[in-house]
């Protein structure tokens, strides 16, 4: 499966109504790879049918740590001197809104810190991710997102020089299909990582180019209470 651009394998367990916890295990699209994952969601605001309540809040936070081989280059991002190193965590607060039964919208701001990184980048990222969901039948609905990092101007331009690639922000559009108890996603982003410590931070690929992914997800919710409707 490594031999995917990136590929995610995760396993959440609702702890209550409102709350989350999972792990998983991540490929890795930059520099560092082999990468495991923990994760914690906790839902403290519903929006409210009434309105009394206008958006739903959550929260967001994981801790990712890579198990890749130390690298011998000094200014490597996987140079590692100690275990605290290969950790990179992130955090997101998660606001959204349904208008009506049509259109959804969500803002997220996010950020993002690597304990470690390659020599001249920044540790510490903040973004604001804008998505949307707009349905226009019974059972299709048009998905969106755009992410939007604020980087430092000169360590950018240092890291893109050195590196030879340019930074791009990642811009994902998707159709949703409703057929009874499935729900199927189709997905082009150009995002170059699944992971949110990777495609905020280091996505370069760019649409301009014809540089996008693919990706495809089939949700389907199951009960195991005989008696529940």
């Amino acid at each position: 499966m490594d031999h995917a651009s990136d590929i995610r394998i995760g396993f959440d367990y609702g702890i209550s109504d409102n709350s989350n916890i999972g792990i998983a295990r991540a490929k890795g699209a930059s520099e560092l790879t082999q990468l495991f994952e923990t994760n914690v969601k906790y839902k403290f605001l519903e929006q409210t049918n009434d309105n009394k309540i206008p958006v739903g809040i959550a929260f967001f936070g994981s801790a990712t740590t890579s198990a890749m081989d130390k690298s011998d280059h000094p200014t490597a991002a996987s140079s590692f001197t100690k275990f605290g190193d290969r950790l990179t965590y992130a955090n997101q607060l998660i606001i959204a809104r349904k208008f009506s039964s049509a259109f959804s919208l969500v803002v997220v701001p996010s950020y993002i810190h690597q304990n470690y990184t390659a020599f001249g980048e920044q540790n510490t990222t903040f973004a604001l991710v804008v998505g949307g969901r707009l349905k226009f039948t019974k059972i299709m609905a048009l998905i969106a997102d755009y992410v939007a990092p604020f980087r430092n101007k000169e360590k950018k331009d240092y890291i893109e020089n050195i590196s030879g690639n340019k930074f791009y922000n990642a811009l994902g559009v998707g159709l949703e299909i409703e057929t009874g108890g499935h729900v199927f996603h189709l997905n082009f982003t150009n995002a170059n990582a699944v992971q949110e410590s990777q495609y905020i931070t280091e996505t370069t690929s760019s649409w301009t180019k014809g540089q996008f992914r693919w990706g495809f997800s089939i949700a389907r919710r199951f009960s195991f209470d005989m008696h529940k409707e």
